[in-house]
């Protein structure tokens, strides 16, 4: 068995939800285990929005910049026997997810800041995490074993 499946989106904040969505459809069709659902839905969910809000470069951030092309993300899945591979490619600026510190959460709950936590939800709901810089951008790719 080997299934794929491949979409573009806008790399924004409401682009998010139907990413995750038709995720979670393709799960949905494939009979995969809730946890495989979620696991994938939310990793997607976190690499998006990490996209939508960090891709920009910093003079970018602050205004409008006509001459910057619009962040763009494409999302893969690839069904295999063993495993599931999610792959998000977008053209920001480059960050690599596999070797960035996660921020702990030291000190209790209370005192968790907004943001900064996505990193070690993607690692702790993926098998495995590989990073690659490309020449138009970013390419991450989380595997889900079956």
């Amino acid at each position: 068995m080997h299934s794929e499946w491949r979409r573009d989106f806008a790399g924004a904040m409401n682009a998010v939800s139907g990413a995750v969505g038709w995720v979670g459809s393709i799960a949905s069709d494939l009979h995969l285990p809730d946890e495989k659902s979620y696991a994938m839905q939310v990793c997607l969910e976190e690499l998006m929005a990490n996209v939508a809000m960090h891709g920009r470069s910093t003079a970018a951030q602050n205004g409008p910049d006509e001459n910057a092309d619009p962040l763009k993300v494409s999302v893969s899945v690839n069904v295999s026997s063993d495993r599931i591979t999610l792959t998000v490619e977008d053209n920001g600026r480059p960050f690599d997810i596999s070797s960035a510190r996660p921020r702990g959460v030291e000190g209790g709950l209370d005192g968790i800041r907004p943001g900064g936590l996505g990193i070690g939800v993607i690692r702790s709901f993926a098998d495995n995490l590989k990073y690659s810089r490309t020449a138009t951008g970013n390419c991450v790719i989380a595997e889900f074993l079956r």
